[in-house]
């Protein structure tokens, strides 16, 4: 059909359709594909800084030949700039492949420079199969998105996206799958933040020795992960890692849907040496996690404070899964001086399969207000929970459940072969169940999975409350005395009632009973505790013991002492006081 071509236009005609490119002088360079223009020897006689280039759908303007801020750069020597296109850049502008076979780390190096260079909101969208070794530039600008649904990468060696300084805040990484070798470089990792603020890295999969580093050298604040399922292999480091320095640091942790599983033989289910989740010396404030799934490491989740007097506090981690860990829970305060404080553990399962389900240890800095809620541990190498920690305050189980521990009997020792242990202070158990017929479970091959006592408790270590719990255990159902030692009004913070075996019977509740000093003659005396108490007074030279103002007794008395009601005593020569917290 007749078409009038006017000066500087082009007609191109293809077997199916006919057009009327009305493009003027300076859009004169198409190209197929991006290979086809980055390897044309055409130069700066052919081309004219500012034409317009097309190739394999993208478009580029043609740099001046003296400018060294250009993307991209064709084998003739001209220097082009990629023009956005949407929301961003396409990484196959830059000349990358994405076959599988290609190194594309130039391409994608030069796409986030670029990236980085607009202002504002914008993403870098990855489709294909790419090969990236060493670390890529650095994402350092506010509100950048790498686009990788539909993209895998295969990576060894260095950080694949690193979100760099306060000005790299609010990027994201979307729907990547992400493939480490076998055999990766030590140190390879897929992400990395510091300094960044609000951070996503969302709907990932793959294999990732290392996933996350954050704030190992400065403060983050904040980042979430959300649908995560890495696999790990071969792997010494950690997994997802939280700083360790004088300037690290975090707040605003976000994780949902994060599954992690290191590739072991679970016939020994031994040699584990990486960790999944660590908090380490910086100080972090609020980590929230709903629905971690964690298997074969040497620990799920440690939260080591090693060296700084900072806090980890403000924590809730729900709907969580260890399972096959050597260890799985572990809040260690060993240096330092730092509290790990308010943190909330609930409907849980954990299997600490060397050593313990659950530990609290240390004594350089505070365990405090910690509840772990509905958290089931199964087959620990040792105790389901331990508790050494030498500065607990308000730390509670309620509704716990620990069976078949002491998986590692013929090697433990002490009370290492029991299921609850507490060497120390400041807890409360209760709603709990501990050894294996009080949960009517049994593993077929596995007989002498249980714990030599259903609950230890060392001597004189108050306070605490062990109240409601069911236990049982091959020697016993526990293991534990009455409190001793003195001050003696200590005894009081003691308590250890309505517990009982698994067949139903009356198990460990005691008075915890204490002799106090006498009262000055005559003082009057009140119970300002809930507790209810039994009081006998014997001994020296008493005129009148008094309950309530009324007199009970001219030489002693036993009496029954209510929270709130007073007592008094008249002598000359001090008596005995034993005072008893009833059962």
């Amino acid at each position: 059909f007749p078409v009038t071509i006017v000066a500087n236009n082009t007609l191109t005609v293809n077997y199916k359709e006919a057009r009327v490119e009305t493009s003027d002088a300076s859009r004169t360079h198409l190209f197929t594909t991006v290979a086809a223009l980055l390897a044309d020897t055409g130069t700066y006689t052919t081309y004219a800084a500012g034409q317009i280039v097309e190739a394999g759908g993208f478009r580029y303007q043609v740099a001046a030949s003296g400018a060294s801020d250009q993307h991209v750069t064709t084998a003739g020597g001209v220097k082009l700039y990629v023009l956005p296109s949407g929301d961003g850049y396409d990484v196959k502008a830059f000349g990358g492949v994405g076959n599988g076979v290609a190194n594309d780390t130039s391409a994608f190096s030069a796409a986030i420079a670029a990236l980085n260079a607009i202002g504002g909101s914008a993403a870098l969208r990855v489709s294909g199969n790419f090969i990236i070794n060493g670390s890529l530039t650095a994402i350092t600008s506010s509100d950048k998105t790498i686009d990788a649904y539909g993209g895998v990468i295969s990576h060894n060696g260095g950080t694949l996206f690193t979100f760099s300084g306060i000005s790299a805040s609010r990027g994201a990484v979307l729907g990547l799958r992400y493939v480490c070798p076998f055999s990766p470089t030590a140190g390879t990792c897929a992400f990395a933040i510091n300094g960044a603020n609000q951070i996503t890295i969302r709907d990932i999969t793959g294999i990732a020795n290392i996933l996350l580093q954050a704030g190992l050298s400065s403060f983050v604040g904040g980042y979430t992960l959300d649908n995560i399922q890495i696999s790990t292999i071969n792997g010494t480091q950690t997994v997802i890692e939280h700083g360790d320095g004088a300037n690290a640091g975090m707040s605003r942790v976000v994780m949902t849907a994060v599954g992690t599983s290191r590739v072991l033989d679970q016939t020994t289910l031994t040699g584990a040496t990486a960790t999944a989740i660590k908090f380490g010396a910086g100080g972090w404030d609020t980590f929230i996690a709903d629905g971690l799934l964690i298997n074969g490491y040497l620990y799920g989740l440690l939260v080591d404070r090693v060296s700084l007097a900072e806090n980890v506090t403000n924590s809730k981690v729900s709907n969580f899964y260890f399972d096959y860990c050597s260890n799985g829970i572990e809040l260690k305060n060993t240096a330092g001086g730092g509290g790990i404080n308010n943190w909330t553990f609930v409907n849980g399962w954990v299997a600490g399969m060397d050593n313990c389900g659950i530990r609290l240890t240390g004594g350089a800095g505070s365990h405090r207000n910690i509840t772990f809620s509905q958290v089931f541990i199964l087959t620990s190498g040792k105790s389901a929970i331990r508790l050494d920690s030498t500065a607990m305050d308000a730390v509670l189980f309620d509704g716990v459940r620990g069976w078949y521990s002491n998986r590692l009997n013929a090697t433990n020792t002490g009370s290492d072969q029991d299921d609850f242990v507490a060497l120390s202070g400041g807890w409360e158990c209760v709603n709990s169940s501990f050894g294996k017929s009080a949960n009517n479970i049994v593993i077929a091959g596995a007989p002498n999975w249980q714990g030599r006592y259903g609950a230890t408790i060392a001597p004189n270590v108050g306070p605490y409350r062990f109240s409601g719990n069911t236990l049982d255990g091959l020697t016993g159902p526990s293991q534990i005395t009455t409190f001793t030692a003195t001050p003696a009004g200590s005894a009081l913070s003691c308590s250890v009632v309505d517990n009982r075996t698994a067949t139903g019977a009356t198990a460990v509740n005691y008075a915890t009973t204490a002799t106090i000093t006498a009262p000055t003659s005559g003082a009057l005396q009140t119970n300002l505790t809930p507790l209810t108490m039994r009081m006998t007074v014997f001994g020296g030279t008493v005129t009148a013991v008094r309950h309530n103002g009324v007199q009970i007794g001219t030489t002693g008395a036993s009496f029954t002492l209510f929270p709130g009601e007073t007592w008094q005593v008249d002598y000359t020569i001090a008596p005995t006081v034993v005072r008893s917290v009833a059962p």
